[in-house]
């Protein structure tokens, strides 16, 4: 009768371990849903991320070529060109 109780205790002690490794599985699934969530958010906001990025980086192009553009580049040059260009002699000699 002894062995028979000690069976039955090992029996529920293996059901009890067999239950408690089922919880354990069953919040590692949870737990792998949540992260693969994660994970997918992420990569979509890498996405936007990368997106932003993308257009921010054609807006700081636009202003790198408004600033110091051909157009700029231009007038900086003519106003240097006219550093360096001698002006005739004025008509109206000075009298010493």
């Amino acid at each position: 009768m002894q062995e028979l109780d000690q069976t039955q205790e090992l029996i529920q002690m293996l059901k009890e371990r067999l239950n408690e490794k089922d919880e354990t599985i069953a919040t590692l699934q949870a737990t792998i849903k949540n992260l693969e969530a994660t994970v997918k958010m992420l990569q979509e906001n890498a996405v936007d991320l990368k997106a932003t990025i993308a257009n921010l980086t054609e807006t700081l192009n636009e202003f790198k070529r408004k600033f110091f553009g051909i157009s700029s580049e231009k007038s900086k040059k003519n106003k240097l060109m006219n550093l360096f260009v001698k002006k005739p002699p004025s008509r109206n000699p000075v009298s010493l």
